[in-house]
């Protein structure tokens, strides 16, 4: 994959800020969570809105998610093997 974004802690923290202002994206009980329609526009909108395109945005999210459960992972791994 070429050209993959670089993002600074301000993109990223705009980001955070735009998704987490956009249910419809991650909320399962949002009534327009099973809407592809509006699920993709909100994902062009925050592209839109960072000056790239909808993948990179998506992975950014991906990676975000993962990091936060592997942090959560591993710290209640540390509180257990500690205790």
């Amino acid at each position: 994959m070429a050209g993959k974004k670089v993002w600074t802690k301000e993109e990223t923290l705009e980001l955070i800020c735009i998704y987490e202002s956009s249910p419809e994206i991650w909320d399962s009980r949002h009534m327009h969570y099973k809407d592809r329609d509006k699920r993709n526009m909100c994902w062009q909108s925050m592209g839109e809105a960072l000056s790239t395109n909808v993948a990179e945005v998506q992975r950014k999210i991906h990676n975000l998610c993962n990091q936060v459960s592997n942090y959560f992972l591993y710290s209640t791994a540390c509180i257990v093997f500690f205790v």
